[in-house]
């Protein structure tokens, strides 16, 4: 599910949605905290750090 949401929200940087970007990578962050991966963690906490230093 964290591996959805994190897809879609580089789908919708693309497409300019910044907004439903965020929501999404709150909603993997809240999913991927039930995994092992730490990379893949990082990546989720950099880009949605990255996002909302832009708002």
């Amino acid at each position: 599910m964290a591996s959805i949401a994190f897809s879609m929200a580089v789908l919708q940087i693309e497409l300019g949605q910044t907004d439903a970007a965020i929501k999404n990578l709150q909603n993997a962050k809240t999913h991927a905290n039930k995994s092992e991966d730490k990379e893949f963690k990082l990546e989720i906490d950099e880009l949605l750090a990255t996002l909302l230093a832009t708002e």
